[in-house]
């Protein structure tokens, strides 16, 4: 059975470009790929997935605020999640 991943990220070309680079997954992982958190909230509230990755910083609500949704619901506080960022660090 394929592991389920789903991607958010409010920029259309991280999304695409992380879809491009994936593509010869597609075996393996069953990915799909969104670009909102309150999208991404209805979508979870239908479908499950084993992995979520999540932008950090979105219009909205945020990466943060969305893992915290997904680890407080009772049938999705098991879902694996990765953050992902373009952000640098600021300190030099």
């Amino acid at each position: 059975m394929k592991q389920k991943i789903l991607f958010v990220d409010d920029q259309t070309k991280v999304l695409l470009g992380l879809e491009r680079m994936l593509h010869d997954q597609r075996d393996k992982w069953d990915m799909t790929f969104i670009s909102s958190s309150l999208e991404a909230l209805k979508w979870i509230a239908q479908e499950s997935c084993d992995v979520a990755v999540l932008d950090v910083n979105m219009p909205g609500k945020n990466g943060i605020e969305l893992l915290t949704d997904i680890k407080s619901d009772f049938h999705t506080k098991n879902t694996e999640v990765i953050m992902l960022t373009g952000l640098q660090d600021q300190k030099f």
